[in-house]
């Protein structure tokens, strides 16, 4: 790797320029090349990745279509992931743009962008030949239109246009097929697709930046360089003024700042688990998670990160990670669940050094059965061992009395290569198991028949919904009333979809009563034209084609209103649970911080003086609750008017013996200096920030 990039990419800004210089900098050889890029994503370098790929494109080049599996999800621009799509070089493209939709979890707007880019390869550079995949992953994701955006529906619709695919434009536009608003909604969604493709054919350098913005958001920005005056002496110990020294370098540290106090952002890429908390690791990105090292984090929060992983379908990270730190109770859930879904994706390998970890670490070794989805994936490549397991497994699941066997040996089914037999089974299973499981397992039955192209009228559906109209309530109790009210919501969607499909039957069968009729009259009398009963028909038929999109788009709302009652379900009983159990305190423990602070309180007998505010400091109270604002401006005011009362609780740090800090609330703290004529506020911060803020002044 060339040692100018890694400084660009270190140091400087994501614009024009930058891309320029990088692409200059490439070697020729496209072999050199893809050693960069593929060491790049083995490390899992967003940024560096997205410079490389950015600057290959720029030199028009392209990217090498072995590099999309593992690299796209470290794009997270719209635009820029597409326009990788679209100039990748390879045959291969879309299959790897799939690849890359099974190992790692992508937001929806970029999936959709991502397949519909990868429709409109095909149709130029494959005569229109779609992998089957291609589609039935735009119609999974087409099944939850409420939780996609704008975009996302333009990108789904002009590819279900594109290849002509009824199901997905039903799924997605309520309107009866050839009217007036589906062909608006239509051709809304193609231009959004239009514009998408369009950006694609421009040279990159069209949609980058000419200069920074130098707007940090999303987190309270910690200054990067300690704050010093520009006729001060130079900290750096040079003995000349800070202006003519230090000033300008630290200038351009300053736009790199981030939300740890002193730090760049390379320097806590460099090393994120120093700066990881509960909080960060909560926000990290995949790419993020995929460059830390559990070895190196806090113990307490392993457990989390390996969940982390889960959530972003990181299956090759959890399994090293999991190698790495040994096993242990806290990794439980999440191994079983990262099973599970490894079972989905069919990754045997990962499947086996799961096992074989469990196996080496535990004392007594474990030697319960894995899942039965599990012991299928094993042998799924031998169809006589596959059938003599599956047997084993479905006569242990109809001996057992637990209500869960058959849930799993449902869901083994439905992941395997026969996943009609899973949905039969799962039917049988929904109206005994317990309510979460059994809304999971209906979903699991909904994805299997949108992958074999199956109606999405489960009969199952309504199984479930009499299931929960049929729970009893607990009358007058005010924390079931929005449980009242997602039942209620829940029956009258299933009764509107019933009284829908029953108006689509009769439909039917009048259209093939009408056509009967046609057909016998053509047989036996004089040809004659009957422009009424074909008008007649028209309109039946643009009926039916109504209903059938209400129908799905009602389908939809129902599964969400489903999940909704089994979150409220939840709740209620977690609810329950803690008011059953002992109030536990609370409170901060008095002397969290006593070891930051001197002993005794700062003497009250005090002179007036003005208030000295840090030039942000507005900023900083409207980020804050307005009780907790409200109440450090009003204890400013009595400190500035020297009230002996305001002194109670105020102390000096240790570390720091000029600056004194004063209680806002329980969670907050003021930190501020007593000069002859002024007070000095220094900073209003959260307590947990405490100490790590008192390191920097």
């Amino acid at each position: 790797m060339h040692p100018r990039i890694r400084e660009i990419v270190d140091n400087s800004f994501f614009i024009r320029k930058t891309i320029e210089e990088v692409g200059s900098l490439l070697p020729v050889d496209d072999a050199e090349l893809d050693d960069w890029i593929s060491q790049a994503i083995a490390k899992r370098e967003a940024l560096l990745v997205n410079y490389l790929f950015v600057g290959a494109m720029q030199v028009e080049r392209g990217v090498a279509s072995g590099h999309l599996g593992r690299g796209l999800h470290l794009i997270t621009d719209q635009h820029i992931l597409s326009m990788t799509v679209w100039h990748a070089r390879g045959d291969d493209v879309p299959e790897r743009v799939l690849e890359a939709l099974r190992n790692t979890a992508i937001s929806p707007v970029n999936q959709a962008a991502m397949l519909f880019i990868a429709g409109e390869w095909c149709k130029e550079r494959r005569n229109g030949e779609f992998p089957a995949e291609l589609l039935t992953e735009a119609r999974l994701l087409a099944r939850k239109p409420l939780d996609l955006e704008i975009s996302s529906f333009g990108y789904l619709i002009s590819l279900a246009r594109n290849v002509d695919d009824r199901r997905i434009l039903e799924q997605l536009v309520p309107h009866p097929h050839g009217s007036k608003d589906w062909e608006e909604t239509i051709e809304a969604g193609c231009t959004l697709g239009r514009s998408l493709l369009g950006i694609c054919h421009q040279p990159i350098t069209q949609i980058l930046r000419e200069e920074p913005t130098h707007q940090l958001s999303g987190f309270t920005v910690r200054r990067s360089v300690e704050h010093v005056g520009r006729n001060e002496p130079c900290p750096c110990g040079s003995g000349r003024k800070y202006k003519r020294c230090c000033a300008e370098k630290d200038a351009a540290r300053l736009h790199h700042s981030t939300d740890i106090a002193g730090k760049t952002r390379a320097e806590i890429v460099a090393a994120p688990e120093q700066y990881l908390d509960r909080a960060r690791l909560l926000k990290a990105q995949s790419f993020d998670l995929c460059r830390m090292d559990p070895l190196k984090m806090d113990s307490e929060l392993v457990s989390l990160y390996f969940k982390r992983l889960c959530a972003y379908k990181l299956w090759e990270e959890f399994t090293a990670g999991l190698e790495a730190v040994g096993w242990a109770e806290d990794f439980d859930d999440a191994w079983l669940f990262a099973l599970y879904q490894i079972a989905r994706v069919g990754r045997r390998d990962l499947a086996e050094r799961l096992l074989a970890l469990r196996r080496l670490v535990e004392d007594p070794p474990f030697d319960e059965p894995p899942p039965d989805c599990i012991r299928l994936l094993l042998v799924r490549d031998d169809p006589a061992e596959f059938l003599k397991v599956l047997g084993k497994i479905t006569t242990e699941s109809a001996e057992a009395e637990s209500p869960i066997c058959p849930e799993e040996t449902a869901l083994a089914l439905l992941f395997s290569p026969l996943p009609a037999l899973g949905i039969l089974l799962a039917r049988g299973v929904v109206p005994f198991a317990a309510k979460k499981r059994a809304v999971n397992l209906l979903d699991e039955i909904l994805i299997a028949r949108e992958k074999l192209n199956f109606s999405p009228n489960e009969p199952a559906s309504d199984l479930l919904d009499k299931r929960f109209a049929n729970e009893a309530i607990a009358s007058g109790a005010k924390e079931t009333e929005k449980l009242r009210e997602a039942r209620r919501n829940l029956k009258a969607k299933a009764e509107e979809v019933r009284q829908m499909q029953s108006n689509l039957e009769q439909l039917r069968a009048e259209i093939e009563r009408r056509e009967a009729k046609e057909a016998a009259k053509a047989a036996t009398a004089k040809p004659t034209a009957a422009p009424v009963d074909a008008e007649i028909l028209r309109d039946l038929r643009n009926k039916v084609s109504t209903l059938k999109s209400a129908i799905k788009e009602r389908h939809a709302e129902r599964s969400t209103l489903r999940r909704d009652l089994n979150k409220t379900l939840t709740d209620l009983e977690t609810l329950r649970e803690e008011k059953s159990q002992p109030a536990k305190n609370t409170q901060p423990p008095e002397d969290a911080e006593e070891h930051l602070l001197l002993p005794g309180d700062v003497d009250g007998n005090q002179p007036v003086r003005t208030l000295d505010l840090p030039k942000k400091f507005h900023h900083t109270l409207t980020r804050l609750p307005r009780q907790v604002a409200r109440g450090a401006m009003v204890l400013l005011g009595r400190l500035a008017a020297g009230e002996p009362d305001a002194f109670v609780g105020v102390v000096r740090l240790k570390q720091r013996p000029d600056t004194l800090r004063a209680r806002i609330g329980i969670d907050h703290r003021l930190l501020f200096r007593l000069q002859s004529d002024t007070v000095e506020v220094v900073d209003l911060i959260s307590r947990q920030d405490l100490e790590r803020r008192i390191k920097t002044l």
